[in-house]
């Protein structure tokens, strides 16, 4: 496919202007068919539910975003921990396993190597960075431990799916692999091609990732607006920068997370080059 195709696809969500109100991370995605993938979490969301949130859950969803938004990631954790208490699920584990990795990461960006004197101070981001990590490989590793203890969640591709992402985050690519192989067989061609996606781009293997971004594009009208970060960020690191740009400056005019934000960065960095 040519740029123009891949900008007419991504402009088609613009115009549908049909959002979904993630209920396990409370981000808000743009769809335009029945199955919505979480531009946040990239968590599965069926538009025909109408997004039925408890109200207690939602102002949990509401107070958790805007701690988010400010990088108070200790309050944000603190909310989810209250619904991590209630919503026992394999999906709200993983998504708390990938807030200690936001907040893991917001402490090793605070490393400074530019200026003498910050020795000690960077000692203590790191420690506290590795320190948050751990728990976020457990939360990820009891959503795994959830659906494996789970009888029937072999025969559920939307729950093997919480298993794969989970995976991806850990780097246990023969598992995710295994996990992938099992949705196909479970003839959910749908996931199974947004799962090859995810695992192709998790293994660095770019041209694989653009032809799983295709096969998606031409099997089905509903894919999800998420591909189209993945679309971006292949196109970084094929060199084609402005290819890159185009796509990833529509995109962030439709969703924003800190993923999108820092690959736009990236991109910008390398057509000032």
């Amino acid at each position: 496919m040519n740029i123009n195709e891949y900008l007419d696809g991504l402009k088609s969500f613009e115009i549908s202007n049909k959002k979904v109100l993630c209920k396990y991370c409370g981000n808000k995605t743009r769809t335009r068919g029945r199955i919505c993938v979480c531009s946040n979490c990239e968590l599965i969301n069926a538009p025909m539910q109408k997004n039925a949130l408890d109200s207690e859950l939602s102002q949990w969803l509401e107070q958790y975003n805007e701690f988010i938004d400010d990088e108070n990631y200790p309050s944000a954790i603190n909310i989810y921990n209250q619904i991590v208490g209630i919503y026992k699920t394999q999906e709200y584990l993983y998504v708390h396993g990938i807030n200690y990795i936001k907040y893991s990461n917001f402490m090793a960006s605070r490393i400074r190597y530019d200026r003498s004197g910050f020795m000690e101070e960077n000692s203590a981001y790191k420690k506290a960075s590795n320190e948050i990590y751990y728990n976020a490989r457990l939360f990820l590793y009891k959503s795994i431990n959830l659906v494996n203890l789970n009888t029937n969640s072999e025969e559920i591709p939307d729950v093997i799916y919480v298993k794969l992402l989970a995976q991806i985050k850990l780097g246990d690519m023969r598992g995710a692999n295994d996990s992938i192989e099992r949705i196909a067989f479970l003839n959910n061609k749908y996931l199974t091609n947004y799962s090859n996606i995810l695992f192709y781009d998790a293994s660095g293997e770019v041209n694989k990732t653009i032809n799983a971004i295709n096969a998606m594009i031409d099997e089905y009208n509903d894919y999800p607006i998420t591909i189209f970060y993945y679309l971006a960020k292949s196109l970084y690191k094929k060199r084609e920068w402005k290819n890159a740009n185009e796509v990833i400056k529509l995109l962030s005019k439709l969703v924003y997370n800190k993923s999108i934000e820092h690959l736009s960065k990236n991109i910008e960095n390398m057509l000032k080059a």
